[in-house]
């Protein structure tokens, strides 16, 4: 497995439909073998009007690393398995229950990434409500937090 798996895309700018994005912070990175992808959920920002944005990135990385029989029919799933995604993210954020779907894209990756020619999927979504919930825990009394203890416990469950 190669080290260039662990791809940072913290601090990068790229442009994707039109819109000059630079992503603040990366959220998470897993690996799909199955896929043969990288899925990155990370913050940013549109740096020309500023709005807060979540993007969700999945890159091909070389099948040549997994052992596929058949790599074009993995791409074609890999391809599918990001459509439903779309399809996901803009159903969940139509009814309120998660950031709003804005747009997506596919583009080739490029010099200086994981796997040059190498497919690269893009959703660009609003960024989820809220606050930094470390910042509100000091402001929080005991009975607010057994609240918030006591309905967690029932979604939860």
């Amino acid at each position: 497995m190669s080290a260039i798996w662990n791809y940072d895309w913290t601090g990068k700018s790229l442009l994707i439909t039109q819109r000059r994005v630079k992503i603040d912070e990366q959220l998470s990175e897993v690996l799909d073998d199955r896929l043969g992808l990288r899925h990155i959920l990370t913050r940013a920002h549109d740096t020309n009007t500023g709005e807060r944005l979540m993007l969700t990135i999945q890159y091909e990385l070389n099948p040549d690393e997994f052992d596929f029989e058949n790599p074009e029919e993995i791409k074609e799933m890999a391809k599918l398995h990001w459509l439903h995604g779309v399809d996901t993210v803009d159903i969940v954020g139509s009814l309120g229950h998660g950031p709003k779907y804005h747009a997506h894209t596919r583009q080739t990756q490029g010099c200086g990434m994981p796997y040059r020619g190498g497919r690269i999927y893009f959703i660009i979504m609003g960024d989820v409500p809220g606050e930094d919930v470390d910042e509100l825990l000091d402001e929080l009394s005991v009975t607010q937090l057994a609240s918030i203890r006591k309905q967690l416990a029932f979604i939860l469950e």
